[in-house]
C-alpha cells in the first residue's frame, strides 16, 4: 500500500506541470525571478513572498529527491517520453514537502509561460489536459474560487483521484506572477484531512 501511495502521489506532482505546459505569457522576467532555498527545517522565496516551516514529522525534499519523484512519475505516466525539453526549461520545482507515508504532501511549482493568455485561461487548460490524461479517473470541480492564502490572492482548483485501488484529493492553488505562474499543490486523503491543514498552516509570507 505505501508503494501505490508513493506511486499516485508521483502521478500527481508531474501532472500538474505537464498539464499546463502548453500555455505562457510573453515577456522575460529573468533579471526579477530568483528561486527558493530549500533546507532541512524548510522553504523561503522572496520572489513568491512566500516562507514554509516544516511541521514536526514531515520531511523536506531536497532538489535531488524532487527530481527523482518527478522522473520515475513520467515514466509511470508519459511512456518514458517524458516531457518536451521546451518544458522541462520552463518548469522549476520549488520545493516539496511530505508525511512518512507520503500522504499528506505540498509542493510548490513555477512555470515561466511562453504564449500570452490570462491565469483563467491557463487553468482552464490545466483542466482539460487532466481529464485528457486521466478519463474518468479523475474528478475536477467545476468552479475556480479565490482564497487568500500565504498574503497572496490564489485562485483555487480541487481534484480527485482514482487510482491503484484508493482514492487521493488533491488541492491546487493559481498566482500569476509577471510571465510566471506558482502552483502551491496539496496532495492528501480523507484521513489525512488535518494533516493536510497542518501542512497548509505552516506557510506564511516571506
Amino acid at each position: 500500500m505505501k508503494k501505490f501511495k508513493h506511486v499516485s502521489i508521483a502521478v500527481f506532482l508531474v501532472l500538474a506541470v505537464f498539464a499546463a505546459g502548453c500555455f505562457g505569457g510573453g515577456g522575460d522576467d529573468s533579471e526579477r525571478y530568483a528561486r527558493g532555498v530549500i533546507t532541512e527545517s524548510g522553504f523561503e522565496s522572496e520572489f513568491l513572498n512566500l516562507r514554509f516551516a516544516l511541521p514536526a514529522g514531515f520531511h523536506m525534499l531536497s532538489e535531488e529527491e524532487i527530481q527523482d519523484m518527478v522522473e520515475f512519475a513520467e515514466e509511470v505516466i508519459l511512456d518514458n517520453d517524458g516531457r518536451p525539453d521546451i518544458l522541462q526549461a520552463l518548469t522549476v520545482y520549488e520545493m516539496m514537502a511530505m508525511a512518512p507515508i507520503g500522504a499528506p504532501n505540498v509542493s510548490v511549482i513555477v512555470e515561466r509561460l511562453i504564449l500570452r493568455t490570462s491565469l483563467e485561461n491557463y487553468i482552464e487548460s490545466f483542466k482539460a489536459e487532466i481529464l485528457s490524461e486521466l478519463g474518468d479517473a479523475v474528478e475536477i470541480s467545476d468552479e475556480n474560487v479565490n482564497v487568500e492564502f500565504a498574503g497572496e490572492t490564489y485562485r483555487v482548483v480541487t481534484a480527485t483521484l482514482h487510482m491503484f485501488g484508493m482514492e487521493m484529493h488533491q488541492m491546487y492553488l493559481f498566482r500569476q506572477i509577471d510571465n510566471r505562474v506558482v502552483s502551491i499543490i496539496a496532495t492528501y486523503t480523507d484521513d489525512t484531512a488535518e494533516e493536510k491543514q497542518a501542512m497548509m498552516d505552516a506557510f506564511s509570507p516571506f
